[in-house]
């Protein structure tokens, strides 16, 4: 078992005021970036965590990557209500986005015994916490914008 240790540089320690929800239950008081740093091999890389009483921590790249492809998730359940099931079952397949050593291929999951029903019950939530999903993302953007990253890719 690899030992890790997580040292927090910018932090949001009001997290759970803003956290807020009356739809579900979390522990999550905390969120920070910094560095992860595998003690046995003295090896760094940028992370994020999650401050609850389990804690969690993601590597900063994945943090994005989970984000692109949630934004490629909020953009197909737009029209998403115009399938009978909420996806095209000949086109699992919703978007290839490309990234530096590779593509990542975002798709419905095939694989999920119960998706016709997930895949309601998600489009639901959705719905449901549009208002506060839009908010956040309405402030990333213009953080995006103001950072430069306005510009087509």
């Amino acid at each position: 078992m690899e030992n890790h240790k997580y040292q927090t540089i910018v932090v949001c320690d009001d997290y759970q005021k803003v956290n807020e929800n009356r739809s579900a239950e979390t522990d999550a008081f905390q969120i920070s970036v910094g560095i992860k740093q595998n003690e046995c091999t003295n090896e760094e890389n940028l992370a994020a965590r999650i401050g609850s009483e389990t804690g969690m921590e993601i590597p900063l790249l994945q943090l994005i990557d989970l984000t692109i492809l949630f934004c490629q998730t909020k953009v197909y359940f737009q029209d998403a209500y115009r399938y009978k099931n909420y996806y095209d079952s000949e086109k699992m397949q919703l978007a290839r986005v490309g990234l530096q050593g590779g593509a990542m291929t975002v798709a419905i999951d095939k694989n999920n015994p119960t998706l016709d029903h997930d895949i309601k019950d998600f489009a639901a939530l959705l719905s449901k916490e549009d208002e506060r999903i839009s908010e956040r993302l309405f402030v990333l953007s213009r953080i995006l914008k103001e950072a430069g990253y306005d510009a087509k890719y």
